[in-house]
């Protein structure tokens, strides 16, 4: 449910362009300014503000450029 396949997938070496979605009653997540979301679920609690976190895989060290965290508040 909370995982989805990526189309057009990104190469698993390359950087990649994702928007997170978090609004109302839903997450949606965009790849490669996509216009259709590859992921869309319902939010799991009523959280309307709070810190976030980025889960980046195991034995990975993570890398993000250009990271933007926009409020709608």
């Amino acid at each position: 449910k909370y995982e989805n396949k990526v189309k057009p997938a990104p190469g698993p070496d390359d950087w990649f362009h994702v928007k997170v979605e978090v609004k109302d009653k839903f997450v949606k997540v965009y790849v490669n300014d996509s216009k259709e979301p590859s992921l869309v679920v319902e939010k799991i609690g009523q959280f309307q503000s709070g810190e976030i976190g980025f889960w980046v895989g195991n034995n990975s060290a993570g890398s993000f450029s250009s990271l933007d965290v926009d409020s709608l508040d």
